[in-house]
């Protein structure tokens, strides 16, 4: 049996996209708008991500993406540093779900 691809993307959510927005150094580049934002993102994983691929939306949340980032070792905040998150809280739930 063949697995199917899947892909982690840090994701924002409405109620707290702009405490989250601001907490980036790319902030400029990430439009100024919930809406504005997810139409962006859906466009591009609708272009860029193959049929059947599972997305995984990983939330950022202020709190936890704050203690991420004083592991992390400092260093600019930015689409690398979103991605390494997602992929961190992907594996500890991965790890959690594995552990029972």
């Amino acid at each position: 049996m063949t697995s199917q691809s899947r892909i982690v993307v840090a994701w924002f959510r409405r109620d707290n996209f702009e405490a989250v927005r601001q907490m980036m150094d790319d902030r400029d580049e990430i439009p100024a708008t919930f809406d504005a934002w997810e139409k962006k993102i859906e466009h591009r994983l609708a272009k860029e991500v193959p049929v059947g691929t599972i997305v995984d939306k990983i939330v950022i949340e202020p709190s936890e993406f704050a203690a991420f980032l004083d592991k992390d070792g400092g260093g600019k905040v930015d689409g690398k540093t979103r991605s390494r998150f997602a992929a961190h809280v992907a594996r500890e739930r991965h790890n959690r779900k594995e552990g029972g």
